[in-house]
């Protein structure tokens, strides 16, 4: 059996295999499912790398009771889950100071501004630069905003580092044509990207690495065994033995740490899509509706309409009229009517974490034993500069303190 198993194939596992590859190690993927079949295939396709501010903020808990009852709010909340999602919420108040809140963001920036330079990498190795597009990102706002509140966004996130710059109603359709004139201006997120299709990114990641060498296996991991002369993996129809394993499961990491020690509050933050078989050339680059907060992308197969939060448990079943909704939210800005046939819908669980930062790092007792999930909204964003962190927590490159804040002792580890 090869030195390294990832458990995961997502978006996050693929990136780490290729970057483990290209530090000399022999690397076996496993999953349930085929690579990528989860947020790694219907998230928005942006390199959002100005998402740098904390899913849960003070204007979110005062809005709770209105999250509970709204059932067509960009944020909602159901009933039924409400009682299994409270010691999420808790740990997630711990994060409302104005200090956590600069903490986190200031986190999420230092991933987020070498992200980028991190997928031109990785996408230059494996000759796959033409899945990624970089255009910025609009932002779009409608009435009642004005000419002062857009500043005033701008100087907000300008003082995160982020390069901004305000938008009129005329320079948004001038870059975008397809908008009408309830759009009152933008802003343009200037080091925001966009690749032609994820599912596309992830396929080829996928055949590179088994271009090098890697090898894919169907099993589902139960139960991680830590050993001296190598960890065993028992999946669902066989086990494996390797010496380094990275968790990048997504919402099954969890199961696969907490019984090594590890406490891991994650939740599921479902998210919907609604892809519309539209003509090349309605949009240049992606929008972000900021009353709304969900997106429209310009993907290889037309527009994707994605976004929403939705917390519920990750087994409920979908309340497709959330996707629908999308496209009711888009047609608000557009000048022409959106052409819905054809549309397909899709849902997956984004797994969360309640300070809303990922969990990157190496366990503190078992040796050679590192992780990476629980990026929410920012899976495809942070997939590759992540992977540059695993591999250089495995291969001695840096130190696990240079990653304190995304470390899983900010909640706790047990003897085990």
């Amino acid at each position: 059996m090869p030195g390294t198993l990832i458990l995961g194939g997502g978006i996050i596992g693929l990136a780490c295999a290729l970057e483990l590859q290209k530090r000399g190690q022999a690397v076996t993927l496993i999953d349930r499912e085929e690579p990528a079949r989860g947020c790694s295939f219907g998230n928005a396709g942006i390199i959002a790398t100005s998402e740098v501010f904390p899913i849960i903020s003070a204007k979110r808990v005062i809005g709770l009771p209105k999250m509970l009852l709204d059932r067509d709010g960009p944020a909602v909340m159901r009933m039924a889950g409400f009682k299994d999602l409270l010691p999420w919420l808790l740990r997630a108040s711990l994060t409302l100071t104005p200090e956590r809140q600069r903490g986190i963001s200031t986190a999420l920036g230092s991933l987020n501004t070498a992200a980028l330079p991190a997928w031109r990498a990785l996408l230059n190795d494996i000759r796959g630069s033409a899945l990624l597009r970089e255009r910025g990102m609009i932002e779009l706002m409608r009435a009642p905003a004005s000419p002062e509140d857009l500043a005033g966004h701008c100087r907000s996130l300008n003082d995160m580092g982020l390069s901004t710059r305000p938008l009129s109603g005329d320079d948004v359709r001038e870059l975008e044509p397809m908008i009408g004139e309830t759009s009152t201006g933008g802003v343009l997120h200037e080091n925001t990207a966009h690749v032609t299709d994820p599912f596309d990114v992830a396929m080829a990641l996928l055949a590179a690495f088994q271009g090098r060498g890697g090898q894919i296996v169907l099993d589902e991991a139960i139960t991680i065994e830590p050993r001296h002369n190598g960890h065993t993996v028992h999946g669902r129809s066989t086990s494996y033995v390797a010496d380094t394993i990275v968790v990048a499961a997504g919402m099954a990491s969890g199961a696969l740490l907490r019984p090594l020690g590890a406490t891991v509050p994650l939740q599921a933050e479902r998210g919907y899509h609604l892809r519309l078989p539209l003509p090349t050339g309605w949009l240049n680059r992606p929008l972000t509706f900021h009353r709304e907060s969900c997106v429209a992308s310009p993907l290889t197969g037309g527009l994707r309409l994605a976004g929403t939060v939705e917390f519920a448990s990750p087994d409920a079943a979908p309340d497709w009229s959330r996707a629908d909704r999308l496209a009711q939210f888009a047609q608000r800005y557009f000048s022409k009517e959106i052409p819905l046939g054809g549309a397909e819908r899709w849902m997956g669980s984004r797994p969360s974490l309640p300070d809303s930062l990922p969990a990157i790092g190496l366990h503190p007792i078992v040796p050679k034993l590192a992780y990476a999930f629980g990026h929410q909204h920012l899976g495809l964003t942070q997939a590759a500069v992540t992977a540059q962190h695993i591999a250089n927590l495995l291969t001695a490159r840096c130190s696990p303190t240079s990653l304190a804040e995304f470390d899983l002792s900010r909640f706790g580890f047990r003897a085990f």
